[in-house]
């Protein structure tokens, strides 16, 4: 008699949920709207720049063949989270992106000029230094986030997750000693209902990089 009261009873919930729906079409929209990002996940990239001199891409097919020097540091908000583990992510982006692309040659990339952080040194420090090893072009890049972000919402988007990559560079000519480009660059990937991890970074830290020097918004 126990088996069939609860038979009735989960027959009836159900009858109920069914009826339910079919009242509610647009609560049927929302539930296959999450289901379905939460599977595939409604992601999308978004760049923004700020640019004084050359505009993205700073490397344009007629600049082949350029030898460069590449100085990076961090300049970490006061809250940020494991900084070295992001330090860590940077360091090896860097190495990665600017050693294999053929568009140019890549002859040293360092975090310190003359002997301080490359962040601290001024330009003239740098062209010496880069000028000695035979470079044509520098470029300086401070990072300042790399990171996931995860917000929540009142519905109908109850959550979202973003990738944030924030740096700045500048170029700068050897031979003239002057400032080519200067170019602060926000890259966002995520939306509702999508996860994104620090595991992630990487894809969209080379995306970045990727849309700064080589043009695209894919990573």
């Amino acid at each position: 008699m126990l088996r069939n009261a609860l038979s009735i009873e989960a027959g009836g919930r159900r009858g109920f949920l069914k009826r339910f729906l079919r009242g509610c079409p647009g609560f049927q929209v929302f539930a296959a709207t999450v289901l379905s990002c939460a599977v595939a996940g409604c992601s999308s990239i978004a760049v923004s720049y700020h640019a004084a001199g050359v505009e993205p891409p700073l490397f344009k097919p007629k600049d082949s063949g350029g030898k460069i020097i590449v100085y990076w540091g961090t300049a970490w908000r006061a809250n940020q989270k494991e900084p070295s583990r992001r330090e860590a992510l940077a360091a090896k982006g860097i190495a990665e992106f600017f050693s294999s692309n053929l568009r140019w040659e890549t002859l040293h990339i360092s975090r310190s000029i003359a002997g301080r952080g490359a962040l601290l040194a001024t330009d003239t420090e740098a062209i010496s230094e880069a000028k000695t090893a035979g470079a044509e072009r520098v470029l300086i890049i401070r990072i300042e986030e790399l990171g996931p972000n995860l917000m929540f919402y009142l519905s109908p988007i109850l959550w979202r997750t973003e990738n944030e990559v924030l740096f700045h560079v500048r170029a700068i000519n050897c031979q003239t000693g002057q400032v080519e480009a200067d170019v602060s660059t926000r890259w966002v990937r995520g939306g509702p209902f999508t996860l994104l991890g620090a595991d992630s970074l990487p894809v969209d830290f080379a995306g970045a990089l990727k849309a700064v020097f080589l043009g695209g918004d894919t990573p």
